[in-house]
C-alpha cells in the first residue's frame, strides 16, 4: 500500500509556474492532454485531501503517483521546505580590479576580504553532499583570481563530484595562472566577461588599460583548444551589430561560446544610463533564481541572490547547520514566502525593484495561462471544503 493513500492533503507545488525545467517537461511531453493529470493541477491550486482526489473526482492513483514523484503536488506541511538547487555561488572574495559603470563595485567598493580555506572547506563539504548541488559559481562582484589561494580552492573541490564555473575579467587569467587552473581539474567552463572589442569603449566601460592583456589571454586560451564561454555584456544599443562582432572575431574557433550579457540595475543601484527605475507592486510571484540558486558570502552568510549586493537579506549562516537546515529553516522559508508572494513584504523589499521579478510576473502569467487554458471541472464538483481560486 503506498504511504500517500491515507487521508494526507496536499497542495500544488508553490514553485511549479517558476520551475522552467518542470513546465518545460510538461509542454514538451504533452501532459496536458491527460485529463487527469489537468484536473490535479487544477483543484491542488487549494489543498485537497487524497481520498477525496482518488475516490471523489476518480483520480487513479498512476496519477497521484507521477504528480507527487516530479514534485508538482506535495504534502502541504512540505510546501516551503523545499526547492531545486542545483547551483552554490560562492563569495571567496569582495573585492575587484575593475570600475566597470554597470556594476555597483564602481558606487560603492567593498572592503577587500578573503574566504578562508577552512570556511571554503565547510561549504564545499556541505555542498557536496547535498544532492541536488552539482555547480559551484565563483561569482559576486569580485575578481576571483585575486584569491592568491585561488589554486588552493580549486584543489578541494577536485575532490568532489562537484564542477566550478569560474567567473573572470580575464585581465588575469595569463598563461601560466590558466594552465595551472586546468591541473587542478574542478573548473568546467570559464566565463569571460568582456563589454566590447574596441579598445575605448573597453576602456570607458572598465575603467582600466587591459584591453589587449586580456585579449591576448582568451587568444592563449582558445589555442589550447579547452572549452571557453565568452560572457558578452551587450552595452550597444545595437545589439546585433554588437554580438555580430563577436561572432566574426571568433567565427573560426569552434570552442569559443558568445553568450549576450542583459544589464540590469541590480534592484535599482545602479543609476544613469542603466536605471530601470523599477517598483513592483502587485503581488509577487516568485523567481525561479531564489529555488534553482543558493549564495553564500565571504563569511558564510546566506543571502537571497546575486541580486542582493550588500547582502541585506541573510537567512542563515553555513556554520549554522546542513544546507537542507538552512534552507528549511524560519527565516528561510520567510522569505521564500515572501518572494512567492504568499506573505507580506514592505516597498523598498528587493524583489519589488528587480527586473527579474517583474519579467517572472509575465512568465508565470504565461505559464499558467499554458497549463490552466483548458476548460475547468464542472462547478458542481468543487465543493470540497476549500475555495477554488484560478490565480490568473
Amino acid at each position: 500500500m503506498r504511504i500517500y493513500e491515507k487521508d494526507i492533503l496536499v497542495i500544488l507545488n508553490p514553485f511549479f509556474f517558476v520551475y522552467v525545467d518542470m513546465i518545460d517537461y510538461f509542454i514538451r511531453n504533452k501532459n496536458m492532454t491527460n485529463k487527469n493529470i489537468y484536473e490535479v493541477i487544477i483543484r491542488c491550486q487549494e489543498p485537497q485531501y487524497i481520498n477525496i482526489l482518488t475516490k471523489k473526482f476518480n483520480i487513479p492513483f498512476d496519477t497521484i503517483d507521477f504528480l507527487l514523484g516530479l514534485k508538482v503536488i506535495i504534502p502541504i506541511e512540505q510546501s516551503w521546505t523545499q526547492g531545486f538547487y542545483t547551483t552554490l555561488d560562492i563569495e571567496i572574495c569582495t573585492h575587484c580590479n575593475y570600475r566597470c559603470d554597470y556594476c555597483p563595485v564602481k558606487i560603492s567598493p567593498k572592503k577587500p576580504q578573503l574566504m578562508d580555506n577552512k570556511l571554503f572547506a565547510e561549504i564545499i563539504d556541505k555542498a557536496n553532499n547535498f544532492p541536488s548541488i552539482t555547480t559551484i559559481n565563483l561569482n559576486a562582484y569580485n575578481e576571483p583570481l585575486l584569491d592568491p589561494e585561488l589554486l588552493d580552492k580549486l584543489n578541494i573541490v577536485s575532490k568532489t563530484k562537484l564542477k566550478i564555473i569560474l567567473n573572470t575579467n580575464g585581465s588575469l587569467l595569463n598563461p601560466d595562472k590558466f594552465d595551472a587552473i586546468i591541473k587542478c581539474n574542478a573548473v568546467k567552463t570559464i566565463h569571460i566577461n568582456i563589454p566590447s572589442l574596441d579598445e575605448q569603449i573597453y576602456q570607458k566601460k572598465t575603467g582600466t588599460r587591459n584591453f589587449f592583456k586580456t585579449i591576448n589571454n582568451i587568444n592563449y586560451i582558445i589555442k589550447t583548444k579547452r572549452d571557453v564561454e565568452i560572457n558578452l555584456v551587450v552595452l550597444d544599443k545595437n545589439i546585433d551589430k554588437s554580438i555580430k562582432k563577436f561572432y566574426r572575431y571568433y567565427k573560426n574557433n569552434s570552442n569559443v561560446n558568445i553568450i549576450p550579457g542583459i544589464i540590469n540595475d541590480r534592484a535599482g543601484l545602479l543609476e544613469g544610463e542603466y536605471s530601470q527605475r523599477l517598483q513592483i507592486n502587485d503581488k509577487l510571484v516568485g523567481c525561479n533564481r531564489f529555488i534553482n540558486y543558493l549564495s553564500v558570502s565571504v563569511n558564510g552568510d546566506f543571502f537571497i541572490c546575486c541580486q542582493d549586493y550588500f547582502q541585506r537579506e541573510i537567512f542563515g549562516n553555513i556554520r549554522d547547520g546542513t544546507i537542507e537546515n538552512i534552507i528549511n529553516g524560519e527565516k528561510s522559508i520567510g522569505l521564500k514566502k515572501k518572494v512567492f508572494g504568499e506573505m507580506e513584504s514592505s516597498p523598498d523589499f528587493i524583489c519589488r525593484k528587480c527586473d527579474k521579478m517583474r519579467l517572472g510576473q509575465l512568465k508565470v502569467r504565461a505559464n499558467k495561462y499554458q497549463i490552466l487554458k483548458k476548460q475547468e471541472p464542472d462547478s458542481q464538483n468543487l465543493n470540497t471544503g476549500y475555495s477554488m481560486n484560478l490565480r490568473f
